[in-house]
């Protein structure tokens, strides 16, 4: 069968697929070579429908977006089209995620091409698929202690990592931007990234999931500092405790909702990840003083350590 292969924050994944195509394939997810032996083997099934099963647990649902639910010892993933709301994925799978069948609504392609080209086989959204589906995967198998996801911008710059975390509009791409125009910085995500340990080091990874700056890279890079974004009159970086984390990241983190013990280990890397890398609160204007600011007034750990203490 025909397959695809990639890799993310470290997760490998192997796709194949029957008597179908993907469409919009593979999109920006040719920049995520796998790197490693796969984690995760699933098979897309695209003409048939969909299976019956029972559900026997529902473990969470997102209204419209996507459920899990727990049947027979296994996991079932149904995802909803963003526009139609109509089911767009069901996933069968095994209940460390590691493998599964996945079961898509058939897809055609529009416009000019179908009409000269009427498609011969179903095609399935290859970028649709990923996300949320992908996503989910990531979450539960980082979630064991060993990473999170995060919403932040992640660059890298002179072989280090920093992150910039907030919720949407709270200036990613705008800083993304800013970063572009000193050089020598690269993007690895502007809305998406993950953090895993390595030893005794964090190291930031980018994703294929970008905000408006478009820009992704598969690279990673050891993480020296956190930086959560508030607008501000004027550029300003505070230290932050432990006490705050609760507060400033919680909120921005996908966790394993469906999983209480997942959960717990999830943010038990977090309190070690707060405690171990500087985190500031970021004020910034919307302009280039904040990255010359940033750079200026981003203190050694040394210093950081004590003017939290």
């Amino acid at each position: 069968m025909p397959s695809f292969s990639l890799e993310i924050g470290g997760i490998g994944f192997h796709i194949e697929w029957e008597n179908s195509h993907p469409r919009d394939f593979p999109f920006r997810y040719d920049l995520f070579p796998l790197r490693g032996k796969p984690r995760v083997h699933l098979t897309v099934h695209c003409e048939n429908g969909f299976p019956d099963f029972l559900k026997e647990r529902v473990l969470f649902e997102l209204k419209d977006h996507w459920a899990l639910y727990e049947s027979d010892g296994h996991y079932w993933i149904e995802t909803f089209h963003s526009k139609t709301k109509q089911r767009q994925f069901l996933a069968h799978l095994t209940k460390d995620f590691s493998e599964g069948e996945v079961y898509a609504a058939p897809g055609w392609v529009s416009g000019p091409l179908h009409r000269l080209f009427p498609p011969i086989k179903p095609r399935w959204p290859f970028t649709e698929f990923m996300k949320p589906l992908g996503q989910i995967l990531l979450v539960h198998l980082l979630s064991q202690g060993e990473g999170v996801v995060v919403h932040g911008l992640g660059i890298r710059e002179g072989g280090e990592g920093r992150a910039f975390v907030g919720p949407s509009g709270s200036g990613k791409s705008t800083l993304a931007h800013l970063f572009l125009g000193t050089g020598g910085v690269s993007i690895l995500s502007d809305e998406t990234v993950i953090i895993r340990k390595d030893g005794a080091s964090f190291f930031l990874h980018g994703t294929p999931w970008p905000g408006d700056t478009f820009r992704i890279s598969q690279e990673s890079a050891p993480l020296r500092g956190l930086f959560f974004l508030q607008h501000a009159s004027q550029n300003s970086l505070k230290p932050l405790s432990l006490s705050d984390f609760p507060e400033v990241l919680l909120p921005q983190l996908f966790l394993p909702h469906w999983d209480g013990g997942r959960i717990q280990k999830a943010l038990a890397f977090c309190e070690e990840l707060f405690s171990s890398v500087p985190c500031y609160q970021f004020g910034f204007v919307k302009e280039q003083s904040a990255i010359s600011f940033l750079k200026e007034a981003a203190r050694p750990d040394e210093a950081y350590a004590l003017a939290r203490s």
